[in-house]
């Protein structure tokens, strides 16, 4: 079972390599984007101002829009938050199905929060809220049809997630005043928007928060993996157990199990009872299973 978990983790990863421009991946990179926006809202929350809404274009841009005055840390914080939330949320999504435990509610958990912020902070209509809503219903549905259906949702939804964050982040090269890199440099006082180009400080967050999306990656993933592959070995057979009778003389057996068997030729008058037990069974090897601040985020 874990073979074939790691097996359709390759798959996904190549397709998605393959074909990361196919407008066909378009409707599933959408969802990657409102995930990235929620993430700042949540920590936007967290800062202390207020979520108004949250936008998402069909050119796979977004928008999260707040009122009030962040702190430092705390804009810092909300800025950080798309890439490194969405790559966490990935990160969990996956360990859920590695390890082959609660993966429905896991599935459930995540549909209700898309439809929780669809409903609250998107616009009837727009495509944040169609986003939101459909994903939400069909992880649902999905979750409903029991855990092999619930386990593949988590394992495509969670490696399509870690490889967007970490793609995106290097993306500077379409529109640089569009990637909450560049944004957070500007914040900072580099020069990163005023000239148009990448500078140094923007590169420098970027390497950053790679570095935290793979050390959380690692933390997550890597109990999860060493579970699954630990289930997935058969436990080595146990040495075969000698049997009552091994090693004894052999005796011609007579036909009636409760009858008498001549002793040993050399221990006249003695007689011995027929054994009344069963041999044991072979050792058989045993398997386990298993903000407006309004950023924009990259295409």
């Amino acid at each position: 079972m874990a073979g074939k978990r790691f097996l359709l983790i390759v798959a996904i990863g190549l397709g998605l390599t393959l074909f990361w421009d196919s407008t066909l991946l378009r409707p599933v990179k959408l969802l990657v984007v409102l995930v990235h926006e929620m993430w700042h809202g949540l920590l936007s929350l967290a800062a202390g101002v207020r979520l108004d809404s949250i936008e998402v274009s069909w050119n796979e841009s977004g928008k999260t829009l707040v009122t009030g005055d962040f702190s430092t840390v705390g804009f810092m914080a909300a800025v950080s938050a798309g890439y490194i939330g969405c790559a966490f949320t990935g990160a969990l999504l996956l360990r859920q199905s590695l390890v082959g435990r609660l993966e429905r509610v896991s599935l459930i958990l995540f549909a209700v929060l898309l439809i929780y912020f669809s409903w609250l902070f998107t616009s009837p209509l727009d495509t944040a809220f169609y986003t939101g809503t459909g994903y939400g219903l069909a992880f649902l549905v999905l979750a409903g049809l029991g855990q092999r259906p619930a386990r593949g949702a988590l394992t495509t939804v969670g490696v399509f997630f870690l490889f967007y964050s970490l793609f995106d982040l290097f993306d500077f090269t379409r529109d640089v005043d569009s990637t909450d890199a560049a944004i957070l440099a500007s914040y900072l006082g580099s020069d990163a928007l005023k000239d148009g180009s990448v500078g140094f400080t923007a590169v420098t967050i970027s390497l950053i928060w790679t570095a935290i999306i793979l050390l959380v990656s690692y933390l997550l993933l890597a109990p999860a993996v060493r579970e699954a592959v630990h289930y997935a070995e058969p436990e080595a057979p146990e040495d075969d157990v000698a049997g009552p009778a091994q090693g004894a003389a052999e005796f011609d057996m007579p036909a009636d199990p409760g009858a008498s068997i001549p002793a040993d030729p050399n221990s006249p008058g003695m007689v011995a009872q027929a054994p009344g037990f069963e041999e044991p069974p072979e050792a058989e090897a045993m398997a386990g299973a298993g903000l407006d601040t309004g950023w924009n985020s990259p295409e």
